[in-house]
């Protein structure tokens, strides 16, 4: 089947990858060392960018900044243009051309995104995207890119045999993402759970087949296309061990950096007794990385690349000075009560993780940031309200210097455990958690509502919306009263409710929406 029928047939889902953002590549290369352009004025370019959803999230966002997006698909690059046009966004370009056909001045990029194109590519275009980070790469440039990996891509790639095998046949594009879907499904229903002979495989096999159905389902968007039909089921699908992915780097002058994911590669994150016996078969960070995959057995990386010429610190000094730049974030969630005042450890989870911290001014911070999720704090800032409101002798005291370290610290530690507990950004932000008068979306979240059910925050997070919400959103235009907006929903969406049932609900979305990042000044 031709690799670029496939997606004129059934375009690419229309994403957004926060771990993708100039903001968070900017802060993790700054904290290596480097001296990356400031994302509110910056170049991007997408190697793969399908119909723009990741890049024109960040179009509209970032003004001043400039965006270049290639895909071969050319209906894909019209469908995104069409969006474009109606957001009247002007300093973003989509190209419909093969990414070897695709030309620039030498450095026109500060940043260059390549997700899921790296292994979904032939070998020969593989190549051709590294030498144009080469290339196009400004000299303290980063560079994205989205790949999947051994060793555990190789039971994933078991799933992706058999769908291939039952769907050798279908002729459609789209059937072949519903014929496969439904074939693993009946593979997980039916594999074996239970202890039998040799059992102990079976049961992982089929846990990780009833685990893909779920996330697979999960991340389905049902108004938009089968994203299986190109992760799965496309021409191409290449996992490669990190260290070759390294080495190919390397052939075309690239290094690498570290990992969107980057608590993932913080040493402090390992098992002490195991970081101790890892490391009497290591030589070099890369052999450390690449047994941690054989560990962990990783399927998937992210990996951020820069000319190999640029000089790299990567002893992170966990103190205020690397902090100064930064605003600081928490979605993390208490666990249970806890006093500011004393020395009782208290526990944020983080996702999966959990992040425990006794130091008082800390946990007042964490406290803080919870409280105003989620929008960010300047770490000054936060450290100068934390640590007045603790009653810290001024900031020439040598107990305020110490404090202030302290703190710094462990808001650095807390970053290295868990992006949800601290996430560090270089950017303000472009949101607001006040519901004015008129609230108002943006231009973008209320042309994707008009369209389905997931709309792009200003977190470049992907949101997903019920129906009420989905048509409050659409008439968010900062024109409209809350009184205005209650009248016109219930035109849109009859309901038996009282006056001051629908004010209370649609309140509480506004609210819900305030706390998603989804309303601007």
């Amino acid at each position: 089947m031709d690799l670029r029928q496939t997606y004129e047939d059934v375009p690419y889902p229309d994403l957004c990858y926060a771990q993708t953002h100039p903001s968070r590549l900017a802060t993790l290369s700054a904290l290596l060392g480097m001296q990356p352009a400031p994302v509110e004025r910056c170049r991007v370019l997408e190697l793969g960018c399908a119909r723009g959803g990741n890049l024109i999230p960040l179009a509209e966002v970032f003004s001043e900044s400039s965006f270049v997006g290639v895909d071969f698909s050319p209906s894909q690059v019209q469908a995104g243009q069409e969006a474009i046009d109606a957001l009247g966004l002007d300093n973003i370009e989509l190209h419909a051309t093969d990414v070897r056909e695709f030309t620039a001045p030498p450095a026109s990029f500060d940043y260059i995104i390549a997700h899921g194109f790296y292994s979904w590519v032939s070998p020969e275009v593989r190549d051709h995207a590294l030498s144009l980070c080469r290339v196009l790469l400004a000299p303290q440039g980063v560079a994205y890119i989205g790949y999947n990996t051994y060793p555990g891509w190789h039971m994933m790639g078991s799933i992706r045999d058999m769908m291939q095998y039952k769907t050798r046949h279908v002729a459609a594009t789209q059937d072949r993402g519903i014929a496969a879907r439904d074939f693993v499904q009946f593979i997980a229903d039916w594999s074996p759970s239970n202890p039998t002979p040799g059992g102990s495989f079976s049961q992982s096999w089929s846990q990780m087949l009833k685990q893909y159905v779920e996330f697979s389902a999960n991340n389905r968007d049902p108004d938009g296309p089968d994203p299986v039909i190109h992760d799965e089921l496309e021409v191409f699908n290449s996992p490669v061990y990190f260290h070759q992915f390294v080495d190919h780097a390397t052939k075309h002058g690239l290094q690498y950096v570290t990992e969107s994911d980057f608590p993932s590669v913080i040493p402090s994150n390992i098992h002490p007794n195991l970081l101790s016996e890892v490391t009497e078969h290591v030589s070099d960070l890369i052999e450390l990385e690449q047994i941690m995959d054989f560990l962990r057995n990783r399927s998937h990386r992210q990996t951020l690349l820069c000319h190999q010429e640029v000089s790299l610190n990567r002893s992170l000094n966990l103190d205020l000075n690397q902090l100064g730049p930064y605003r600081v974030r928490s979605r993390a969630r208490p666990q249970g009560e806890f006093d500011c005042t004393d020395y009782t450890p208290a526990v944020f989870a983080g996702g999966k993780v959990s992040f425990s911290v006794d130091h008082p001014a800390t946990k007042c911070a964490l406290k803080q940031l919870i409280q105003c999720t989620p929008e960010s704090v300047p770490f000054h800032t936060l450290a100068q309200t934390v640590l007045s409101e603790l009653g810290v002798d001024g900031p020439e005291s040598d107990q305020w210097r110490r404090e202030h370290g302290l703190l710094a610290f462990h808001i650095m530690r807390a970053f290295t455990t868990s992006l949800d507990v601290v996430d560090l950004r270089t950017n303000r932000d472009h949101f607001v958690r006040e519901i004015s008068t008129k609230p108002m979306a943006s231009d973008l979240a209320r042309y994707q509502a008009q369209r389905g059910q997931w709309v792009t925050n200003r977190l470049h997070e992907r949101v997903r919306l019920d129906p009420l919400s989905q048509r409050l959103l659409t008439l968010l235009n900062g024109n409209r009263s809350g009184r205005e907006i209650i009248d016109e929903l219930a035109s849109l969406v009859p309901s038996d409710e009282s006056l001051e049932e629908r004010t209370q609900e649609v309140i509480l979305r506004l609210e819900w929406m305030a706390c998603s990042a989804l309303l601007i000044a």
